[in-house]
């Protein structure tokens, strides 16, 4: 949230008080957000605005079971293993923390190891199993939080694992959920957009089934016409989707 507050006639002070404030939600990028926009609203030039330090550590830890360097920090594998349900917290904290390392602009190299360890780790199988299950049981039209940060996840990882199809099986056999979240644009343009960025990636490898290729047609089509509308976006994605979709 940003707050603008002007000064009290009487001050003796111009100008306007600038506040920003992260009311929800966990996002490694918070303060860069931040000093952009206390730098802008203060009136500096590119030479003189806040300059962050945007390298950002591996995560690197010694036990690989598939031979690589960055894995994902057994705080979220075990998330889900313990013998009592996680709280609603500890689920936040999780995806929150996974949609992160998972994101190639925030983490680096990082994010395409971890991503495929979330593919294909037996030590992942929990955290993967409950990925896909709140995307597949999602039928609320608003889409909970957890689906929503689920699919960030999944389109994350779609993005780090080009060139490398054998990733994509455990996502395949989500597409009919997928197509499901992509004909909700209407309720949810950005859990659509992330449908679509998975898609993407599905068709780029020719993974896409034909029991749902029909359905998933009309669906690009309104996202298209819907993104146009109402979220840039989504119909940048859609667009995208479908231009590979008939190449």
């Amino acid at each position: 949230c940003i707050f603008l507050y002007r000064q009290n006639k009487n001050s003796e002070q111009d100008g306007i008080i600038v506040e920003v404030q992260r009311r929800d939600g966990f996002d490694v990028s918070y303060m860069t957000d931040v000093y952009a926009i206390l730098d802008a609203a203060s009136g500096k030039d590119e030479k003189e605005q806040h300059q962050e330090d945007s390298s950002w550590p591996m995560y690197f830890e010694e036990n690989s079971d598939d031979g690589e360097g960055c894995q994902v920090p057994n705080i979220l594998s075990q998330t889900f293993k313990k013998d009592k349900e996680p709280t609603v917290e500890e689920v936040f904290l999780c995806l929150s923390s996974l949609a992160s390392l998972t994101n190639e602009d925030k983490v680096g190299p990082t994010a395409i190891q971890v991503s495929r360890q979330f593919l294909v780790s037996d030590e992942c199988e929990e955290l993967r199993s409950k990925v896909f299950s709140l995307i597949e049981s999602s039928n609320d039209p608003s889409t909970s939080r957890s689906t929503l940060q689920s699919l960030e996840i999944l389109a994350n990882v779609c993005s780090c694992t080009r060139g490398s199809s054998e990733y994509l099986e455990p996502i395949c056999s989500s597409q009919r959920h997928l197509v499901a979240h992509l004909e909700n644009a209407p309720n949810n343009p950005i859990a659509a957009t992330y449908a679509c960025i998975i898609f993407k990636r599905l068709a780029e490898e020719q993974s896409l089934t034909n029991a749902t290729s029909s359905r998933l047609t009309a669906a690009l089509f309104n996202a298209v016409s819907l993104g146009g509308e109402i979220h840039a976006g989504l119909e940048r994605q859609a667009v995208g989707c479908l231009s590979v979709m008939s190449t």
